[in-house]
């Protein structure tokens, strides 16, 4: 990317957040001065929040779009999607603190990530739908047969894996509540949450009925998911026995799929790498039943 469209693209993020908190605490401020019930002031925070996501969201892709050659919309695509990431994170750390305080529930908070989690979602289905066809001849029609007759060959061991990586993440999101860790380790719950929200679409396109194309953007869409958990997370993958499972039996679904150089960039040392889906997910079973969570696994 143009680096200077990378500044650009940075400068939007952080006025975005600088006008997207003050549009939040003008909200609080004005519920608590007209002695509204927390529900009532969350009533009126929901719909600024995916408003306001939707919107940004929406603008940065056509940005994006515009500055891009026809062979280049997919990247674009991405890098809005990266972008959404990020002001997701922004957006629950600004209204999480604030409904706390006033007595909102975390659970009425985690349907408000979902919401948005789902906006992104749609946006970047719509716009993966809507690419040109000079733009999907651009991804190879070689790589995406490639990555659909994977899915289709490898539909039980793909769903196993799916649902080592369900139990995994919601074990990991458990430890670190349990646990009482500091806000960094609490940072992880939003990416495990998007990636969470991927597995489970991706095992909508492992139905025999689904279509090819379905199962692309399903795939795009955990990749993402995976790449930006793995991304942060990738000096402490081997500090817990459940983000090794995680990353270990994504590294090897990756490898099935045929896009493991991606995931071997950001896993360098990682064993399963080389091996098969089958011994990842007989290792990631071993780990999650004959080790406590503080040992670290073997090399």
């Amino acid at each position: 990317m143009d680096e200077n469209l990378r500044k650009q693209l940075d400068q939007d993020l952080y006025d975005a957040q600088a006008e997207f908190t003050d549009l939040i605490q003008q909200c609080f401020d004005n519920g608590v001065k007209g002695n509204f019930t927390p529900d009532a002031i969350f009533r009126g925070v929901y719909p600024l929040s995916t408003s306001y996501f939707e919107t940004y969201f929406t603008k940065t892709y056509q940005s994006l779009q515009n500055e891009a050659d026809d062979d280049q919309l997919l990247i674009a695509a991405e890098t809005a999607d990266s972008y959404a990431h990020k002001m997701i994170i922004i957006i629950m750390e600004t209204v999480t603190n604030r409904c706390l305080k006033i007595g909102i529930g975390q659970s009425v908070i985690t349907a408000l990530e979902n919401e948005l989690l789902d906006i992104r979602h749609h946006i970047m289905n719509s716009h993966i739908l809507g690419l040109p066809d000079t733009e999907r001849r651009h991804r190879g029609k070689r790589q995406q047969t490639t990555i659909v007759n994977a899915v289709r060959e490898n539909r039980t061991a793909l769903e196993m894996a799916a649902y080592t990586l369900l139990t995994s993440i919601d074990a990991r999101i458990k430890e670190i509540r349990d646990s009482g860790s500091n806000i960094g380790a609490f940072e992880e719950i939003p990416q495990l949450m998007d990636l969470r929200k991927a597995i489970l679409r991706f095992l909508k396109v492992l139905d025999e009925n689904v279509s090819g194309k379905q199962i692309e953007i399903e795939t795009f869409s955990l990749k993402g998911a995976a790449i930006r958990w793995l991304d942060k997370n990738n000096d402490t993958i081997f500090t817990t026995t459940f983000k090794t499972i995680i990353a270990t039996t994504l590294a090897g679904v990756f490898s099935v799929l045929g896009a493991h150089g991606d995931v071997a960039v950001l896993t360098a040392g990682t064993a399963a790498l080389g091996k098969d889906l089958v011994d990842v997910i007989h290792g990631a079973a071993t780990f999650l039943i004959g080790k406590k969570d503080d040992e670290h696994p073997p090399s």
